[in-house]
């Protein structure tokens, strides 16, 4: 695709994406949902990296210095992306604004790329990238929200779509691998939680490439061997996550506060608060536009009457059904389906299906763009992108600027999860309300040369007998206890606490955390799975045409 012929299309995207976003080039940082934890969640990466821990998993100055598993469990990629814009001299606030620019402006790259390929238009292809970067939902995740892996979700969802549509096209089939990689690793590695929320419309996408592809075997292999790429790249981060979440207090019942009214999805007060009880309480908007609801609807009606092809109406009919799955799952009505998810994987918020909604929405405009004439389509496109603007002048603005230093927020977050939903089950929570200086229980034992770093709490104790002592670090697995540099048994306390066995005298006590052959695994098969990866971008056309035709 020559950027010459799309020039104009690359400025405009850019444009609006700096106009939805301009009150983040202010000074400082803004009030958010999340930002105290996106602040805090970014130091303890970027300082587990510092102290050559990469990739950070438990970091044990979290939890009041008892330690807590975050990147066990919480995302990666945006603090991936973070590294090296901090490496050359941002500070951790100007980051934090970088990565939401970036999210969002790539999301329109993305869009227009795929609405393009989808319905062969330039028209589509820029209706489409404008609609998706002004959804009144990207401004709640950016400016109300905070909420960073979910800012990058919409980034990789139109990337994985474009692998799928690929896959059918045997001379794309290696750029197919590529992409539903990328995409697949990108959307679970930026917002896990909100996987579940994007597999039904890629997999009602996907069925309608299928019915539509001329070598269905092809695409096939090509969307297995992209999703199998996606899952390796991931599974440094995914694996454990996975294996370990049995052993977290969870979210429990909460997803039950947050289903919404239909008459949300349409309008809702725009609002800066949090959720308190309910998410139908008005707290929050979760309209998905006046814009977008126009082109869902002139796509139904055009669906009916268009005379495009085949191809062109299994797509728009597909994206169709996607939306009206996405509202559903958003609605009380659901509440069966959600009922019986639990009993399988923990979920949090059913209004993650928005995601999904403001995609299919706003890829639907393409449709819109492509069935009608000449004439109207500057017309529509105008109109389009003004209703678009108009209904959200007022969202675009933050709610309060501060002006508060980095070590404010890293001092104010406990574990930077507002349920501390990832404390081990055995944890009393009654520890924490405890004050205590000292690293030990008992308190009266003399220690000195005390040093705590993210993965690493250590500090030297005089014993004045044997006696059964408490460290003030949590147990879990990878946790590993030495005494006097020797590996030593522990168990758990009634706290939930590293406890053991001193002998009388002087030990030099360290309590770390260690990966687990688990983690060591999923780690290894990240690595080979980047390795394929890398082989498959610069490996010679010809080359990987071979080895990808199905035989």
């Amino acid at each position: 695709m020559p950027v010459r012929k799309h020039l104009l299309a690359i400025i405009l995207i850019s444009l609006f994406s700096l106009l939805g976003l301009k009150a983040l080039l202010a000074p400082g940082l803004y009030t958010a949902h999340d930002i105290w934890h996106q602040v805090a969640r970014l130091y303890h990466y970027q300082r587990a990296v510092s102290e050559g821990v990469f990739p950070p998993y438990w970091i044990s100055t979290l939890a009041g210095g008892f330690g807590y598993p975050l990147f066990v469990f919480s995302y990666h990629f945006p603090w991936l992306l973070a590294l090296p814009i901090l490496k050359i001299g941002f500070d951790i606030p100007a980051t934090i604004k970088i990565l939401f620019f970036i999210s969002h402006i790539a999301s329109g790259f993305a869009m227009y790329v795929l609405s393009l390929r989808v319905f062969k238009s330039r028209w589509a292809g820029l209706t489409s990238a404008i609609l998706y970067l002004w959804a009144p939902f990207r401004f709640l995740t950016i400016i109300v929200a905070a909420a960073m892996g979910v800012a990058f979700v919409f980034t990789f969802i139109p990337i994985l779509c474009l692998g799928i549509l690929l896959a059918a096209d045997e001379k794309k089939a290696r750029w197919a691998v590529i992409l539903i990689a990328l995409g697949t690793a990108g959307i679970i590695l930026s917002h896990f939680s909100s996987v579940l929320a994007v597999i039904p419309t890629a997999a009602i996408f996907s069925l309608a490439i299928f019915f539509t592809a001329k070598d269905r075997k092809a695409f096939v292999l090509n969307s297995l061997r992209g999703l199998l790429l996606g899952l390796g790249l991931s599974s440094f981060y995914v694996l454990p996550a996975i294996y370990y979440s049995k052993l977290g207090i969870g979210f429990g019942n909460n997803y039950l506060r947050y289903f919404v009214n239909l008459s949300q999805l349409v309008y809702s007060k725009w609002g800066y608060g949090p959720i308190i009880n309910s998410a139908k309480d008005g707290e929050m908007s979760f309209q998905v536009g006046v814009a977008h609801w126009i082109s869902i609807a002139l796509s139904s009606v055009l669906l009916i009457f268009s005379k495009r092809g085949k191809t062109q109406r299994h797509i728009p009919l597909s994206l169709l059904i996607a939306f009206a799955f996405s509202l559903f799952m958003m609605l009380d009505y659901s509440l069966p389906v959600w009922e019986t998810i639990t009993h399988f994987v923990p979920v949090d918020f059913p209004f993650r299906f928005m995601l999904p909604a403001v995609f299919v929405a706003s890829l639907l405009a393409g449709f819109v763009m492509i069935s009608v004439g000449k004439l109207i389509k500057p017309i529509l496109f105008i109109f389009l992108i003004v209703v678009a603007l108009f209904t959200n002048r007022n969202h675009i603005r933050v709610n309060l600027y501060t002006d508060y230093q980095v070590e404010d927020y890293v001092a104010a977050e406990f574990t930077t999860s507002s349920m501390n939903e990832y404390l081990p089950l055995w944890v009393d929570t009654h520890l924490f309300s405890r004050k205590s200086t000292s690293p030990l229980e008992p308190e009266n034992i003399p220690v000195k040369d005390i040093e705590r770093a993210t993965q690493k709490l250590s500090f030297e104790a005089i014993f004045p007998k044997e006696m059964s002592v408490s460290v003030n670090h949590l147990a879990y697995p990878g946790i590993i206890l030495r005494v006097d540099g020797n590996p030593t048994n522990y168990s758990r306390d009634v706290y939930g606490r590293v406890s053991f066995s001193a002998s009388k005298g002087k030990h030099n006590i360290a309590v770390t955390f260690e990966e687990t052959k688990m983690i060591k695994i999923a780690k290894l098969v990240s690595l080979g799975s980047l390795i394929v990866l890398l082989g498959l971008i610069f490996t010679p056309p010809f080359l990987s045409k071979l080895s990808l035709r199905p035989r």
